[in-house]
């Protein structure tokens, strides 16, 4: 277990997703202090809470991940999940993001 408090921003355009998140993270001693279902609501909950971590659906409405991660006006640890199968078409052209 993380022996830091973190404040989490997720989001997943899947419901059960988001209740998932909104339930483990508080669990493992984390905050989840917005869990949004798009992009554009992703940035916004991120600039307005500054979070310690953000965790990401690769694909969301509104803005993609990278998109949403790549208007973040600071730095920030995220990770970025997805149950796509097709790695291959996944694109991350934006400078501030690496691929690890």
């Amino acid at each position: 277990m993380c022996a830091k408090r973190l404040r989490i921003v997720a989001a997943d355009d899947d419901e059960e997703m988001r209740s998932y998140y909104a339930r483990i993270l508080p669990s493992l001693g984390h905050a989840a202090v917005a869990v949004e279902s798009n992009g554009h609501d992703l940035v916004r909950q991120a600039e307005r809470f500054r979070p310690d971590l953000v965790i990401t659906d690769l694909k969301l409405p509104r803005l993609s991940a990278i998109e949403a991660l790549a208007r973040l006006t600071y730095d920030i640890p995220y990770i970025i999940v997805s149950s796509a199968d097709q790695p291959d078409n996944w694109r991350f052209d934006s400078p501030k993001l690496m691929v690890a």
